[in-house]
Protein backbone atom coordinates (compact mmCIF):
# COMPACT_ATOMS: atom_id res chain seq x y z
CA UNK A 1 0.00 0.00 0.00
CA UNK A 2 1.34 3.53 -1.22
CA UNK A 3 2.65 5.97 1.85
CA UNK A 4 0.73 8.68 0.51
CA UNK A 5 -3.10 9.39 -0.29
CA UNK A 6 -3.91 9.31 -3.82
CA UNK A 7 -4.48 12.66 -3.84
CA UNK A 8 -0.66 13.35 -3.01
CA UNK A 9 0.61 10.86 -5.14
CA UNK A 10 -1.03 12.61 -8.58
CA UNK A 11 -1.30 16.07 -7.24
CA UNK A 12 -3.57 18.55 -10.05
CA UNK A 13 -0.87 21.00 -10.56
CA UNK A 14 0.20 23.68 -13.27
CA UNK A 15 3.71 21.27 -13.93
CA UNK A 16 1.00 18.01 -14.69
CA UNK A 17 -0.52 20.32 -17.73
CA UNK A 18 2.53 21.89 -19.10
CA UNK A 19 3.35 24.87 -16.90
CA UNK A 20 6.94 24.00 -15.71
CA UNK A 21 7.74 27.20 -13.27
CA UNK A 22 7.63 26.49 -9.58
CA UNK A 23 6.58 28.27 -6.38
CA UNK A 24 10.77 28.31 -5.72
CA UNK A 25 10.89 29.90 -9.21
CA UNK A 26 8.29 32.74 -8.38
CA UNK A 27 9.07 34.04 -5.44
CA UNK A 28 12.51 34.83 -4.71
CA UNK A 29 11.55 33.97 -0.46
CA UNK A 30 8.74 31.75 -0.63
CA UNK A 31 8.50 31.67 2.72
CA UNK A 32 7.67 35.51 2.40
CA UNK A 33 6.53 36.04 -1.02
CA UNK A 34 6.11 40.01 -2.45
CA UNK A 35 3.50 41.79 -3.82
CA UNK A 36 4.85 42.56 -6.55
CA UNK A 37 5.70 39.00 -7.28
CA UNK A 38 2.42 37.57 -7.12
CA UNK A 39 1.31 40.72 -9.02
CA UNK A 40 3.81 39.10 -11.69
CA UNK A 41 3.28 35.72 -11.63
CA UNK A 42 -0.82 36.32 -11.66
CA UNK A 43 -0.41 38.49 -14.75
CA UNK A 44 1.97 35.90 -16.66
CA UNK A 45 -0.67 33.60 -16.41
CA UNK A 46 -2.72 35.30 -19.12
CA UNK A 47 -5.76 34.93 -16.84
CA UNK A 48 -5.04 38.17 -15.37
CA UNK A 49 -4.36 41.46 -17.16
CA UNK A 50 -2.17 43.72 -15.66
CA UNK A 51 -4.41 46.04 -14.52
CA UNK A 52 -6.59 42.29 -12.96
CA UNK A 53 -3.34 41.00 -11.34
CA UNK A 54 -2.45 44.97 -9.85
CA UNK A 55 -6.67 45.44 -8.54
CA UNK A 56 -6.48 41.80 -6.78
CA UNK A 57 -3.23 41.50 -5.02
CA UNK A 58 -3.64 45.33 -3.56
CA UNK A 59 -7.47 45.22 -3.72
CA UNK A 60 -8.42 41.78 -2.82
CA UNK A 61 -5.79 40.50 -1.05
CA UNK A 62 -5.16 43.47 0.69
CA UNK A 63 -1.96 43.38 0.90
CA UNK A 64 -1.07 47.49 0.94
CA UNK A 65 -2.00 49.52 4.58
CA UNK A 66 -2.40 52.24 2.28
CA UNK A 67 -6.26 50.66 1.21
CA UNK A 68 -7.52 51.34 4.30
CA UNK A 69 -7.68 54.84 3.89
CA UNK A 70 -10.01 56.27 1.43
CA UNK A 71 -7.97 59.21 0.36
CA UNK A 72 -4.63 57.22 0.47
CA UNK A 73 -6.61 54.94 -1.45
CA UNK A 74 -7.27 56.82 -4.11
CA UNK A 75 -4.40 59.00 -4.28
CA UNK A 76 -2.42 54.96 -4.58
CA UNK A 77 -4.45 53.82 -7.42
CA UNK A 78 -4.74 57.12 -9.67
CA UNK A 79 -0.75 56.50 -9.27
CA UNK A 80 -0.99 53.21 -10.72
CA UNK A 81 -3.27 54.13 -13.47
CA UNK A 82 -6.95 53.73 -12.30
CA UNK A 83 -9.00 56.49 -12.94
CA UNK A 84 -10.71 56.10 -9.51
CA UNK A 85 -10.64 53.99 -6.56
CA UNK A 86 -14.29 52.81 -7.78
CA UNK A 87 -12.84 52.10 -10.99
CA UNK A 88 -9.66 50.27 -9.23
CA UNK A 89 -12.50 48.22 -7.38
CA UNK A 90 -14.85 46.90 -10.51
CA UNK A 91 -11.57 45.52 -11.73
CA UNK A 92 -10.36 43.80 -8.59
CA UNK A 93 -14.02 42.68 -8.52
CA UNK A 94 -13.77 40.91 -12.01
CA UNK A 95 -10.37 39.73 -10.96
CA UNK A 96 -11.77 37.87 -7.71
CA UNK A 97 -14.29 36.21 -10.17
CA UNK A 98 -11.91 35.07 -12.51
CA UNK A 99 -9.44 33.62 -9.95
CA UNK A 100 -12.90 32.34 -8.50
CA UNK A 101 -13.65 30.56 -11.91
CA UNK A 102 -9.80 28.97 -11.90
CA UNK A 103 -9.88 27.42 -8.27
CA UNK A 104 -13.66 26.23 -9.47
CA UNK A 105 -11.61 24.40 -12.52
CA UNK A 106 -9.61 22.88 -10.16
CA UNK A 107 -11.55 21.51 -7.24
CA UNK A 108 -13.80 20.35 -10.39
CA UNK A 109 -10.63 18.45 -11.96
CA UNK A 110 -9.77 16.94 -8.61
CA UNK A 111 -13.58 15.94 -7.65
CA UNK A 112 -13.16 13.89 -11.07
CA UNK A 113 -9.75 12.40 -11.00
CA UNK A 114 -10.31 11.62 -7.41
CA UNK A 115 -13.70 11.27 -6.55
CA UNK A 116 -14.96 10.88 -2.69
CA UNK A 117 -15.63 6.79 -1.83
CA UNK A 118 -18.83 6.66 0.16
CA UNK A 119 -18.46 5.28 3.70
CA UNK A 120 -21.37 3.66 5.04
CA UNK A 121 -24.51 2.29 3.63
CA UNK A 122 -27.09 4.48 3.08
CA UNK A 123 -29.97 1.93 4.03
CA UNK A 124 -28.09 0.47 7.07
CA UNK A 125 -24.97 1.86 8.15
CA UNK A 126 -22.47 -0.53 7.38
CA UNK A 127 -19.13 0.40 6.19
CA UNK A 128 -18.93 -0.56 2.80
CA UNK A 129 -14.98 -0.83 2.75
CA UNK A 130 -14.85 0.36 -0.75
CA UNK A 131 -17.74 -1.93 -2.22
CA UNK A 132 -21.49 -0.40 -2.19
CA UNK A 133 -24.27 -0.88 -5.35
CA UNK A 134 -25.95 2.36 -6.50
CA UNK A 135 -29.48 1.09 -6.78
CA UNK A 136 -32.30 2.78 -10.13
CA UNK A 137 -33.99 4.20 -6.73
CA UNK A 138 -33.82 4.83 -3.42
CA UNK A 139 -31.01 5.99 -1.60
CA UNK A 140 -27.28 5.49 -2.57
CA UNK A 141 -25.13 4.06 -2.17
CA UNK A 142 -25.91 1.05 -0.10
CA UNK A 143 -24.09 -2.31 0.91
CA UNK A 144 -24.58 -5.37 -1.07
CA UNK A 145 -26.20 -7.20 1.82
CA UNK A 146 -28.99 -4.40 1.25
CA UNK A 147 -28.62 -4.46 -2.17
CA UNK A 148 -29.41 -8.45 -1.63
CA UNK A 149 -26.51 -9.07 -3.92
CA UNK A 150 -25.81 -13.24 -4.23
CA UNK A 151 -21.93 -13.34 -3.65
CA UNK A 152 -21.78 -16.98 -5.51
CA UNK A 153 -23.51 -15.59 -8.69
CA UNK A 154 -20.88 -12.55 -8.67
CA UNK A 155 -18.39 -13.83 -7.33
CA UNK A 156 -18.26 -17.68 -8.19
CA UNK A 157 -15.30 -18.67 -5.76
CA UNK A 158 -17.71 -16.71 -2.84
CA UNK A 159 -14.90 -14.11 -2.06
CA UNK A 160 -15.41 -10.54 -3.35
CA UNK A 161 -11.37 -10.27 -3.41
CA UNK A 162 -11.43 -13.07 -6.02
CA UNK A 163 -11.00 -11.79 -9.33
CA UNK A 164 -12.16 -14.96 -11.30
Amino acid sequence: MPDKPIREQFPTDSQRYGNETTIDETFSNPYHPLDNELKAALEDTALLSGPEAFAFVWGQLGTSPVMTDEEMAEQFVQRHGFESLSGFREVAAEARSKIAEAIWIYELIDAYRFPDFPEECAECGRSLDGMWVEPDDGPSPICRICADVDPERHFPSGNPDDPR
